[in-house]
């Protein structure tokens, strides 16, 4: 399973900002994240290399909340003059409108410009967990029903989803928790009690197992 990253302008690029040869000042980069989250990650690689492309800053602002439609809602009312870009990930973009009313319809009111990443999903839990593998972690999930928990960014969120698709697909049940901050979640809060899936980012040593 994977969740798509990309930047979207929050409309066409004008005709006068072409003329004018774009970029000729600062472009801001509009995350509904807050940092050190995956799409936050990969928008500051991609900012950083379109800068020194283009020899004009581009200037991340993290607009958190929401499951991201605070930030997403931003880029809409934003000039649409292509100095505002957002760093689009799945959950506000292609999940969200079709679970609740948001203020921004992702069809009409975004241009997409790029994929820029393709970020995997991977299931870790806590290194006291009694399971190493997949084939463990599945049984002892089935011996242990709605004894576990698992964590997302919020109720329908990619890895939420991801996470109710696994559990669906093998007959497992575990309880899920929505943390306000993705870069919060960590199997170590949960001690031997938890089962994480969640996607990778640099932890320290020993405070997490991949198993699948």
């Amino acid at each position: 399973m994977t969740k798509l990253a990309a930047f979207i302008a929050a409309s066409l690029l004008s005709t006068v900002a072409l003329a004018q040869g774009y970029p000729n000042r600062p472009v801001r980069v509009i995350v509904p994240w807050p940092p050190g989250q995956a799409t936050d990650i990969a928008a500051r690689v991609v900012a950083e290399k379109l800068q020194q492309a283009l020899k004009q800053p581009f200037i991340i602002d993290n607009r958190a909340g929401a499951g991201g439609s605070i930030g997403t809602d931003a880029a809409v009312k934003s000039a649409p003059d292509g100095y505002t870009l957002l760093a689009a990930s799945s959950g506000p973009i292609s999940i969200m409108p079709h679970l609740q009313k948001t203020p921004y319809d992702p069809d009409r009111d975004f241009a997409p410009i790029s994929l820029v990443a393709l970020v995997p999903f991977a299931l870790v839990t806590h290194p006291l967990f009694p399971a190493t593998n997949a084939k463990e972690f599945i049984a002892h999930l089935r011996a242990n029903p709605d004894k576990y928990t698992f964590s997302s960014s919020g109720t329908g969120a990619s890895a939420h989803l991801v996470t109710e698709l696994f559990n669906s697909m093998a007959q497992v049940k575990a309880r899920h928790v929505p943390y306000k901050v993705a870069r919060r979640r960590s199997p170590t809060s949960w001690a031997a009690r938890s089962a994480t899936p969640s996607r990778p980012w640099p932890r320290p040593s020993g405070t997490s197992r991949a198993v699948a």
